[in-house]
């Protein structure tokens, strides 16, 4: 036989482990996720007595700690109020700057839907329509 024999078979049967993980055994498991694991503190105290002031202070750490499962902190809602109405207040001053835009528009488009046509402007006309390009010195602060 060569040293290089191909195994063709799979050497996990993921049909039998389909089988052994489902949902249901997902959701015992969850729960417990949710817990504090369950310290005998007294039978610590009476292996350690010298440590019994630290194993009473770790005791009333561990009791004072809640895992809150399901619901949101107050403080955590206050920060999501406060960052929705500053998103709020964000889209209103963009729909404000969208509405001048707006009213800018229009009066360009009213300012060149009374213009002449291109070929009948004069110097004035080029001033006018066209400052960027052209302008007139005798209108401007030197």
């Amino acid at each position: 036989m060569s040293g290089s024999a191909r195994i063709a078979a799979s050497s996990v049967n993921w049909a039998k482990l389909g089988l052994s993980l489902r949902i249901s055994s997902c959701w015992s498991v969850l729960p417990r996720l949710w817990t504090l694991h369950q310290v005998d503190f007294n039978a610590l105290k009476k292996q350690m007595p010298a440590h019994s002031a630290i194993l009473d202070s770790l005791q009333k750490q561990l009791e004072s700690i809640k895992i809150p499962y399901g619901e949101i902190p107050k403080k955590f809602l206050q920060e999501i109020d406060h960052w929705t109405e500053y998103n709020n207040e964000r889209i209103k001053f963009h729909d404000i700057k969208v509405a001048d835009g707006l009213e800018e528009a229009k009066k360009v488009e009213a300012k060149w839907a009374s213009a002449p046509p291109v070929e009948h402007f004069n110097r004035q006309h080029f001033v006018e329509y066209f400052p960027q390009e052209f302008y007139d010195l005798r209108y401007q602060n030197r």
